[in-house]
Order: C-alpha cells, then structure tokens, then sequence
C-alpha cells in the first residue's frame, strides 16, 4: 500500500508539473502573440506617421523640423509605452506562474496529507478486516450447520410436497372421474327428454296443421261466399254505372236539347221548368253518385275489417298455440333446470373441494418456492462471503508459505545450531561425568567410610542389645546363631550402602543434566524464539 501510494504521489508530481510546464508555455505563447501584434500595430502607426511626415513635407517644408521633434518625441513616447506594456506582462506572467506554484504546491500538500489519511484508513480497515475474517470463520461454521439443517428441512418438504401433489393429483382425478360420469349422465337424460318432447312436438304439431287445414278450409269457403256476393254487388254496380253513363249521356243529350231550345223561341216559363228538372236530375244524380261512393268505400272498409279480423283471429289461435306450447315448454325446462342447478351445485362443492386443495397445493408450493428462494439469496449470499474470504484466506495462506518458508530456514538454522550445541554439550557432558565420578568416588569412600564406622556403632549396640536380650533367656542363643544374625546385618547394611551410592550417584546425574539444560535454557530463552515465530508468522 504505502509503494502504490508513493507510486501515486510520484505520478501526481510528474502531472502537476507536466500542467504547469503547459500553462507556462500557454502565457508566454499568449504573450508572444500580444507582443506581435503590439508590435505590427506600432509599425503601422510608424508607416501612417512617416507617410503623414512625408506628405506634411512635401506641403510644408518649413515646419520640418518642429514636425522631426514631434516625431521624435512620439516615437519615444510609443517606445515607452511599449516598454511599460511589456515590463506589465512580465509582472503578471510571473505572478501567474507564482500563484500556479502555489495552487499547485497547496493542491500537492492536500493530497499527500490525503494519502496518508487513506493510508491510515486503510490499515485500520486492514485491522477491521482481520477481525471480520475471524468473525466470518464463525459465521460460515453457523451457516455451514444451517444449510444442512436447511437442506434436511428441504428434503423434507420436497417429500411433503410430493406426497401432497400424489394425492392431489388421485383426488383431482377421482372428481374429475365423477364430474365426467355426472356430466354424460346428464347429457343423456337431457338428450332423452329432448328426444320424447320433440315427438310430443311433432304430435302436437301434426294436429295443429289438421285443425289449422280445417279452419282454413271453412275460411276459403267463406271468402268463395264473401267473393260471389261481392261479385254480384260489382256486376249491380257496373249495371248501375253502365245505366248512370247512360242517364249522363242523355243528360248531356237533353242539355243538348235544351241549348238548341233555347236557341229557339220558347217560352221563358217553358225554359225555366227544363233548366228546374234539369238542375233536379243532376242533383239526383250527384247524390246517387256520393251513395255509389260511400257505398263502395263502406264496402271495402267492412271488407278490410272482416280481413283484419280474420287475421288478429288467426294471430289469437298462434299466439295461443305458441303460448300453451312455451307454457308446456317451461314446465319441462323448470325441470330439467333444477336438475341441473342441483348437478351444478354438486359441481360447484366438487370444484370448490378441489379449488381448496389445490389452494392448499398451491400455498405449500410457494412456501416451499419461498424458502428454496430464501435459502438461495443466503447460499449466494455465503458463496459471495465464501469467495470473499478464500481470497482473503488465500492471501493469509500465500503470507504463511512465506513465513513457513522462513521458519524452515530458521529451523535449519536451529538444528544446524542444536548439533553443534549438542556435540558441545557431548564434550561437556564427557568432562563433567569425569568430574564427576571423581567425585562420586571420593564421596562414596567417604561415604563408606562413615558407613563403616556407623556398622561398628550399630553391630556394637546390636550386640549390647543382644546381650540384654539373651541375659533374662538363660543363654538360649548359641554363638553360631549368633554369628548368622550379626552376618545377615552386615548384608542388609552392604546392600543398604550399595543403594544409598546408586542414589546419590543418580542423583549427581540428574543435577548435572539439569545444569546442563538451564545452560542452554539461559543461552536459548524460550520467549525470545516464541517472539521471533510469531512476529515471522
């Protein structure tokens, strides 16, 4: 972390100054262009003076050489001004550069004091991370145990669910079974009754067309009687307007007559008592002629009304027919219509069992659905923290080849030191046990010696105390007796002896190792090789 930060800070340097380099070189192009043009404008303004002193000679030469100082004094005064402008740019392209170097300088200190805060964050993150690998270690042992445990819970829902959907799927069947087996029933009772009430139809039928032929019959014999006498009544009535043409022609004739008449002398009174039987003739004549139409028009308005009545009749008799066979209709589909709506009924109680189960089915499947989702979401969850970790586990694992490859070094470093500090200890070991033996021998002489001068004291006070004990047994004990007790103390006091210098011999042994080992404890301590593990762990 701290080479890629230093990495950093390097490539943020060689930028600054690759960014400072441009914007110098940036102002002093800008000024160089300024410059050219100041200059190019000052020329022009030197040309038009020139050619203005040269016209202004030409017209007046006298005033040369006032208009020579002039110029002159122009000339110097855009020279100045030509120097103030450029010292001006160099002040400001210094302080430019100078407040850049100082942009640059504070943007460079923010930074830096920047990386070294991440640096920083990013060892206590590392710190953080550690404890969360340790923490993950644990969570991934208590997942671990979960998702088995899940994966026995699955098992055992699968085998729920299954065993559900067996028999949801025998149930769902047997009703559908029965549905169908009700259904076809029910179409072959409806097709039955159909099949008997078409007959009756056709029964009904046949006899409706018999009496409606007969009624038909007495009809058309009764408009053959209607059509006769109408007949009569239409040849009365050409005759009555055959003989009307008649009296009209001779009406006509007489008016005829009476205009010829009247052409001729007649009387006045004679004149008047035509035109009166005249006048009396067309007007019975008219009025014969309005009965001849009232007549005819109350003739065919009877008719047409015997001929509406004989329709609305006919339309009772169907209506009638059409009503009583609806009403026998309904009957029969009343009936069949309960039958039905009982089927339905038991239908509907059939499908809603299964809507129920399946409802059942269908809650057990998306709880089952839910859980494989849950149990997903936390297996990819575990898996992201899995892969997570045995990257970081195979950083640590990379890390600790490394030490272990270290610590193998050090350990052959150790061993080669051991050998060589055990062939010492070997050499030392071979002078000490030298040492040693010399001392155990000058102690077990002196060892014996003591013994031996404590085995005349104690085979002294045996035998005083033997004497005690044999003065009150009247001398029971023989001397050989005696003797045998007094030898057999002996050898209990040599192996007693041999024993107590074997001891103390293991005992010398035993302090010198220990020596020994405390040397080497105090050449090698134990904490500093614990120290220099862990630390190259």
């Amino acid at each position: 972390m701290q080479q890629q930060a230093e990495f950093d800070l390097k490539e943020i340097e060689e930028v600054i100054k690759k960014k400072c380099k441009e914007r110098e070189e940036e102002i002093s192009k800008q000024v160089n262009d300024e410059l050219t043009k100041y200059k190019t404008e000052c020329e022009k303004y030197i040309e038009t003076i020139q050619k203005e002193h040269e016209r202004i000679q030409k017209e007046y030469g006298q005033e040369q050489e006032k208009f020579n100082k002039s110029l002159k004094e122009k000339i110097n005064q855009v020279k100045a001004l030509v120097d103030t402008e450029k010292n001006n740019t160099k002040k400001l392209i210094a302080n430019a550069q100078q407040k850049v170097v100082e942009i640059t300088q504070s943007s460079f200190d923010s930074l830096v004091q920047v990386k070294d805060q991440e640096i920083e964050n990013l060892k206590k993150e590392q710190q953080k991370l550690q404890i969360q690998i340790e923490q993950l270690e644990k969570e991934r042992q208590e997942q671990n145990a979960q998702i088995e445990q899940q994966n026995i819970d699955k098992g055992k829902l699968r085998k729920e669910i299954d065993h559900l959907t067996i028999d949801f799927k025998k149930a769902s069947e047997q009703k559908h079974l029965e549905a169908q087996e009700e259904i076809k029933k029910n179409v072959r009772l409806i097709q039955e009754d159909y099949q008997k009430m078409n007959q009756k139809q056709i029964q009904e039928h046949e006899r409706d067309m018999e009496s409606f032929k007969h009624s038909l019959q007495k009809t058309i014999d009764k408009l053959i009687q209607e059509n006769n006498k109408l007949q009569t009544q239409l040849t009365n009535a050409e005759i009555e307007k055959i003989q009307m043409n008649q009296s009209q022609q001779s009406l006509t004739e007489c008016k005829q007559c009476v205009q010829d008449l009247s052409n001729s002398n007649l009387d006045k009174e004679s004149y008047e008592l035509l035109q009166n039987t005249i006048k009396e003739y067309e007007q019975s004549v008219q009025d014969m002629e309005t009965e001849r139409k009232m007549f005819l028009s109350a003739k065919s308005e009877i008719s047409e009304k015997e001929q509406e009545k004989k329709q609305m009749e006919m339309k009772l008799e169907q209506k009638q027919h059409g009503l009583n066979k609806l009403k026998e209709r309904n009957e029969i589909c009343a009936k069949n219509l309960k039958a039905c709506q009982e089927q339905i009924l038991k239908l509907q109680q059939q499908l809603k069992e299964k809507s129920e189960l399946e409802d059942k089915a269908k809650e057990a499947q998306q709880k089952y659905q839910q859980q494989l989702i849950k149990l997903k979401d936390n297996f990819d969850k575990q898996q992201k923290e899995l892969q997570s970790y045995m990257a970081q586990l195979n950083e640590i694992k990379d890390k600790f080849e490394e030490e272990q490859k270290k610590n193998i070094l050090l350990k052959e470093e150790f061993e080669s030191e051991k050998k060589r500090l055990q062939e010492e200890n070997k050499r030392n070991q071979e002078i000490l046990q030298k040492k040693h033996e010399e001392a155990i021998l000058q102690q077990t002489q002196r060892i014996e010696k003591e013994i031996l001068d404590q085995r005349g004291k104690i085979v002294e006070m045996e035998l005083i105390k033997q004497k005690e004990r044999l003065k009150p047994n009247n001398n029971q004990l023989s001397e050989e007796q005696l003797q045998n007790k007094l030898s057999k103390i002996g050898e209990h006091l040599h192996n007693y002896r041999r024993a107590m210098t074997q001891g103390l011999q293991i005992k010398e042994c035993l302090l010198s190792e220990i020596g020994y080992f405390e040397k080497q404890a105090q050449m090698y301590p134990i904490e500093s090789l614990l120290d220099t593990g862990i630390t190259s762990y």
